[in-house]
């Protein structure tokens, strides 16, 4: 028996959890067996697949080579709560693989409960034009990430934690942390 690392429940779930989507090229930057309940896992798939055959996903990913050809309903737009929580999902997940300590010292319960669909906007911005210092990867995961055109970097201080996704020429950037302390205060 395991304990879900969003919904806190125990489960006896066997599936790996990828941190970034498969679709995107991912298959080394994974969760370990039963991190995540399939009703989490379930619960993710859905947004991550909205991110996925979003138009500007769908281009990269046709460049990257991860499909070869186009497929249909590719003028789906990419909407910006289906991103900012695609986003939040790959921060957490990733800290918990790489950087476990900053959960509990950066505060993020917020995010998991913003990942918990409780009924909430997220309304920290995405910030455009940083440029980011610290990998969140180890050095192998960001290798192999970085084969597959995928980076993913945390900045954090005692004000903020910027987490910046970036997949061949896209790169976002949002404050986890204040997603995080707004979804906790109701601000």
């Amino acid at each position: 028996m395991s304990k879900c690392i969003v919904c806190l429940r125990d489960h006896t779930n066997t599936t790996i959890e990828h941190i970034v989507p498969r679709s995107l090229g991912n298959i080394h930057y994974i969760l370990p067996k039963g991190t995540v309940c399939s009703n989490c896992n379930n619960r993710f798939a859905r947004f991550e697949h909205d991110v996925v055959s979003s138009k500007p996903f769908i281009e990269r990913r046709l460049r990257t080579g991860v499909i070869r050809s186009k497929v249909p309903n590719t003028e789906f737009c990419l909407r910006k709560k289906v991103l900012k929580l695609f986003l939040l999902k790959i921060a957490f997940e990733g800290i918990h693989r790489s950087r476990i300590k900053l959960l509990n010292d950066l505060n993020l319960e917020g995010i998991r409960l913003i990942l918990l669909d409780k009924p909430i906007s997220i309304d920290t911005e995405l910030i455009q034009g940083y440029k980011p210092l610290h990998r969140l990867p180890n050095f192998i995961d960001h290798w192999r990430l970085k084969g597959s055109r995928i980076q993913l970097y945390l900045d954090h201080s005692v004000d903020d934690a910027l987490f910046t996704f970036k997949y061949d020429d896209m790169s976002f950037t949002m404050d986890i942390k204040k997603a995080a302390h707004r979804r906790l205060y109701n601000l």
